[in-house]
């Protein structure tokens, strides 16, 4: 993926470091669990603690000052969902569950 995100017009660099980044995340971290077939539970809460780790969860959420970045979530989302569907599934519960509260909250209690 990413020797192909540098032949789009739309990413930016920032978006081809994070696909470079998240290439070598996903073959150290995702891969290796992705084809486990037992304790479900545990390979879900492992997948959001590296996400989180990673520092790639507030790609899931949207923040009511900067919006969402959908070119990030699309390329993670693919990245993941690529390797593993239960870690891509993980990832995106975490802005469903999260969204309306980040929506509704103020600004100044998130920080």
């Amino acid at each position: 993926m990413d020797k192909f995100t540098d032949q789009l017009p739309f990413l930016t660099p920032e978006h081809r470091k994070l696909a470079s980044g998240l290439a070598s995340f996903i073959e150290q971290e995702i891969e290796p669990r992705a084809h486990e077939v037992h304790d479900l539970d545990e390979r879900v809460r492992y997948y959001v603690r590296v996400l989180a780790g990673a520092g790639l969860l507030h790609y899931a959420v949207a923040s009511p000052d900067t919006g969402l970045d959908v070119r990030a979530l699309c390329l993670i989302r693919e990245a993941l969902a690529y390797s593993s569907a239960l870690a891509d599934l993980a990832f995106v519960m975490q802005g469903l569950g999260t969204h309306a509260i980040s929506q509704a909250a103020p600004a100044s209690t998130l920080t």
